[in-house]
């Protein structure tokens, strides 16, 4: 949790730095981490959040189509544990 949470704010600082896209890529799939992280701690609501952001900046990063699938398919993952 730790090192994910370093990951986030070291890629915000340098996406803030250095606005490209590889940057923002990374926040995505960061993102997408820490919601499966909340997940599977059983914190549906706080992964659904992070989840969320990560499809926000996957989607329009339009390159990485695994990625942005895989996200829809841990936030499905989310809503059916939470029965949604």
């Amino acid at each position: 949790m730790d090192l994910l949470k370093k990951a986030e704010q070291l890629l915000i600082f340098e996406y803030q730095q250095n606005p490209n896209e590889r940057i923002y890529r990374l926040v995505g799939i960061t993102l997408n981490n820490l919601g499966c992280y909340y997940k599977r701690c059983q914190l549906p609501k706080v992964a659904l959040k992070y989840l969320k952001k990560a499809l926000h900046i996957e989607a329009s990063t339009v390159k990485d189509q695994t990625n942005l699938a895989g996200t829809h398919l841990n936030i499905c993952a989310i809503l059916s544990y939470m029965k949604m």
